[in-house]
């Protein structure tokens, strides 16, 4: 383990944050449901033969910020405020993988550097060179592949609940719930194609020395999915990184403490100096 890895230790320190309601963009009539996700409409992209259902928040203006969400989630479930918070300063974006919610639901068994090179398709299908990157989960797991395959379309990543291997002793109880999703033969077909890729996911381990994109890691110190252990290994391979434990938070860190995270976040995207190799 590298000596080098920051630690920062957020112990009954409060950030403020207010939850901004942020527009959309899209010009469509969105519902009234006071929930600022599925009150945003739904919008559409081609990559990489299969159409990906989008929502984008916040000012146009403003930097952007790819969201990348975990297993078995979709977009519609994430945590509006959560959502809001991080469009008070970014562009954000936040879509569905392939085969899950609003994307193209009709497809066939894939690999996980799929969901790799959807979302790097996805940056430049947007328009943008690249952007700043928040996984939570499997989403982590998508964002580091990002870092080491295509780093020059990541400005800065942050890192939550996150693995660098469904193998390790640590992640057996995650192992099992994907073994278990693939062995029932009721469990949605878009989670049964994504519990197939999350296993034939390699470890980062090794590639992870080679980052050199400033990046953030978060963990919940009572994670039972990403234990804080296999956060602490990512983050002591990257280059310079940060690590934030949360102490008594499990894998739904994001949520659970979002009002602290976003901040941290916003603070370590914003600060040029964070990255010392």
């Amino acid at each position: 383990m590298k000596s080098h890895v920051k630690i920062l230790f957020l112990l009954g320190i409060m950030l403020a944050a207010t939850v901004s309601m942020a527009g959309c963009i899209s010009s469509d009539t969105p519902t009234d449901s006071g929930n600022l996700v599925l009150d945003t409409p739904v919008q559409y992209v081609d990559v990489n033969n299969i159409t990906i259902g989008y929502r984008e928040f916040g000012n146009e203006n403003a930097e952007p910020l790819l969201i990348i969400i975990g297993y078995t989630t979709l977009m519609d479930d994430v945590d509006p405020d959560l959502i809001g918070l991080f469009a008070e300063n970014y562009h954000v974006y936040l879509y569905d993988h392939r085969g899950m919610g609003h994307t193209t639901r009709d497809v066939e068994p894939y690999p996980f550097m799929q969901l790799v090179d959807d979302a790097d398709s996805l940056i430049g299908a947007l328009g943008y060179e690249k952007m700043y990157v928040f996984g939570h989960s499997m989403g982590s797991m998508i964002t580091q592949h990002l870092l080491i395959y295509y780093p020059e379309n990541v400005t800065k990543a942050a890192l939550c609940s996150t693995t660098y291997s469904v193998d390790t002793n640590e992640t057996a109880v995650l192992r099992q719930m994907v073994e278990n999703n693939i062995a029932n033969p009721n469990t949605d077909m878009g989670v049964y194609l994504e519990s197939l890729a999350v296993l034939s996911m390699n470890s980062t381990l090794a590639n992870l020395s080679s980052v050199n994109i400033s990046t953030l890691v978060i963990g919940g110190t009572t994670d039972p999915l990403t234990p804080i252990e296999d956060a602490y290994t990512v983050a002591g391979a990257i280059n310079g990184a940060w690590f934030t434990p949360f102490i008594g938070a499990d894998h739904s860190v994001p949520y659970e403490m979002k009002e602290e995270i976003v901040p941290l976040v916003d603070l370590f995207f914003q600060n040029s100096e964070v990255y010392t190799p």
